[in-house]
């Protein structure tokens, strides 16, 4: 990837956000909105051009996509991250975003979501094999 189009693509203060939430963990779409406090095409918006120079990836787990730095773009650029990992902890707003998750993942109780989670699978498979929505 040239180097000039990989500047470009951090040249966005919200691209910038959304890779400091993504620098050491995974996050969907959702998650990001939420902490960010932008629209899900927004957040969509900026995460495409991420991808489109691979510097994250996506999988998708159920209905979620979750996305998270693409490992070998570490591998072929540790010394840009670095520096850019040391430039986003002096950014305030990049330290409130941190902040901000942080907050948002206590207020989550894991086992509750882990049941909204079976749920939801559970309704989508009853939903693929009968083509009835259960009330």
């Amino acid at each position: 990837m040239d180097l000039v189009v990989i500047l470009k693509a951090l040249s966005d203060e919200n691209r910038l956000r959304i890779l400091n939430l993504l620098r050491n963990e995974r996050l969907c779409v959702g998650e990001l909105e939420t902490v960010l406090n932008m629209t899900q095409s927004n957040v969509s918006r900026h995460l495409i051009k991420l991808r489109n120079i691979e510097m994250i990836t996506q999988q998708k787990k159920a209905q979620w996509v979750y996305y998270q730095i693409n490992h070998s773009f570490k591998k072929r650029h540790p010394i840009l991250l670095e520096f850019l990992y040391k430039e986003l902890d002096k950014m305030a707003q990049c330290k409130k975003d941190l902040d901000n998750l942080s907050n948002y993942k206590q207020k989550l109780n894991p086992e509750l979501e882990n049941a909204l989670i079976e749920n939801i699978n559970n309704i989508s498979s009853q939903v693929n094999q009968t083509g009835i929505i259960p009330t």
